[in-house]
């Protein structure tokens, strides 16, 4: 959005249907249209003088008091069609084409009788009356469409909820009540955050308008009138109101992230508790066991104690690495770099020592786009969490679509628990799996999938277990 300006234009008589069809707010005087006026000020003069070419034949016969009220039906016509200008216009003219044609002495502004020249001057009299009157009774009309115009909009603004209008609203709004081609809200805190809708036309605004909490509403165009200056300066209120709501709205709904976070934050550390505490136990228990100075190992209990705490050791470190990226990828902090890679290469390299794992990946598989590290990461978290609660034999299945690579890991256990079925990529739900500690391995794996710009999913997998998919773009030809 940009900068705008403001436009006032000429308006019709103003009612309630008008204004509904119009969307816009009445001018509280009775402006009217160029193309009304001039139909007015035609009849003014065209129809006093129809008529007394009508009439003329018979001006012998006629009497003066009965030709003088169609004459005042032309005034009121020309008084509702243009206004008090044609209205006065076709008052004089059907007075002086009375006086000249239809008054004895005919062809002459001279009154022989005294009640003829009475009729003239009364009906003078009260075609200017009827003029003035309907002049004010289009101002009243005016003045009342245009109060209900805005008590209907300040009412919507107040009726709206806290939060609810943003100030892009407000300042549209403002544009069709006035149609501007543009406004421009700026702040207390500065320009920076100015909010704009429109065009700017000029660079010097037409109207500045403050408001007591330090924030401006500027228009360019055409000067306004008064009354629009007072609806002006209660949308700037209003526009001042809905900016300091929504900076109102963007706090809270901050300060629910922060909250939600610091919730998930100690779930997970509660959840890791237990996968922390197990291989510390282990690896403790083993190291206690080749101190003592009580008996003494064979060399295969030995080895045995020193793989169980090797392999302890390997389970924390992999934890470890998982709870670091899991706070790189909270905190937008993740480095990626995207380029062809070819899947089969990965996928070896994953599962070069796995004998558990069968393998389906074409070698013809096209080049996708992904980051190799990370995307042997998210195998590497997979393949270890479906081993892990899978049961029987893990298979790692790769296939073409359209548009995309997908790299499928399946297993046949018990699935995924009911309670993370609907998004089984995040750390708030708590696990991987019934019974396991940190929600870590499937959140991470949708952190990583999502930040090489691709999509992962979790289904069923027929007979029992589940299936994740991981869908990468692939290269562009």
């Amino acid at each position: 959005m940009s900068r705008g300006s403001w436009t006032v234009r000429p308006m019709p008589l103003w009612d309630a249907d008008d204004m509904e069809q119009r969307g816009g707010v009445p001018a509280s005087t009775s402006r009217l249209s160029p193309g009304r006026r001039r139909v007015g000020l035609i009849g003014s003069v065209a129809g006093p003088v129809v008529f007394t070419l009508a009439v003329l034949p018979w001006r012998g016969d006629a009497d003066l008091g009965a030709v003088l009220p169609a004459y005042f039906l032309l005034v009121v016509v020309a008084a509702v069609l243009g206004g008090m200008g044609p209205g006065l216009l076709a008052a004089i003219a059907s007075f002086l084409l009375a006086n000249w044609f239809l008054t004895r002495p005919f062809d002459t502004l001279a009154v022989d009788r005294s009640d003829a020249l009475a009729q003239l001057v009364v009906f003078v009299v009260v075609a200017v009356l009827v003029s003035l009157v309907v002049e004010a009774g289009a101002r009243t009309r005016a003045v009342a469409a245009r109060r209900v115009a805005e008590t209907e909009v300040m009412s919507r603004l107040a009726r709206s909820r806290v939060g609810s209008t943003s100030i892009e609203e407000v300042l549209t709004e403002t544009m069709q009540l006035f149609e501007l081609d543009g406004v421009v809200f700026t702040p207390p805190d500065g320009p920076v955050d100015a909010v704009s809708v429109g065009v700017r036309s000029g660079s010097e605004p037409t109207h500045l308008i403050e408001t007591t909490a330090g924030s401006t509403l500027e228009t360019w165009g055409t000067p306004s009138f008064a009354d629009d200056l007072h609806l002006l300066r209660s949308l700037a209120d209003a526009s001042d109101r809905a900016w300091h709501e929504q900076l109102l709205e963007r706090e809270a709904s901050r300060a629910a992230a922060l909250d939600e976070a610091d919730r998930v934050r100690t779930a997970l550390l509660a959840a890791v508790g237990h996968d922390l505490r197990t291989p510390l136990a282990v690896i403790k228990a083993a190291v206690t066991g080749l101190r003592s100075d009580e008996g003494s190992w064979a060399d295969g209990d030995r080895e045995d104690l020193l793989e169980t705490a090797d392999d302890s050791v390997d389970r924390l470190t992999s934890l470890i690495d998982n709870l670091l990226a899991m706070s790189r990828i909270e905190a937008g902090a993740l480095l990626v770099r995207l380029e062809p890679v070819a899947l089969v290469e990965v996928v070896s390299r994953v599962l070069i020592d796995r004998d558990d794992v069968t393998i389906e990946v074409p070698d013809d598989l096209p080049l996708a786009m992904a980051d190799e590290a990370l995307l042997e990461r998210v195998l590497v978290n997979l393949v270890d969490n479906a081993v892990r609660h899978g049961g029987g034999v893990t298979e790692v299945v790769a296939r073409v679509q359209a548009d995309s690579v997908d790299v499928a890991v399946i297993d046949h256990g018990p699935g995924l628990p009911a309670n993370r079925s609907s998004d089984p990529f995040t750390a708030q739900s708590g696990s991987d799996r019934v019974g396991t500690g940190a929600g870590l391995g499937l959140a991470i794996v949708g952190g990583l999938v999502r930040a090489m710009s691709g999509t992962v999913e979790a289904t069923s997998t027929p007979g029992g277990g589940a299936t994740v998919t991981v869908r990468l773009p692939v290269k562009a030809p």
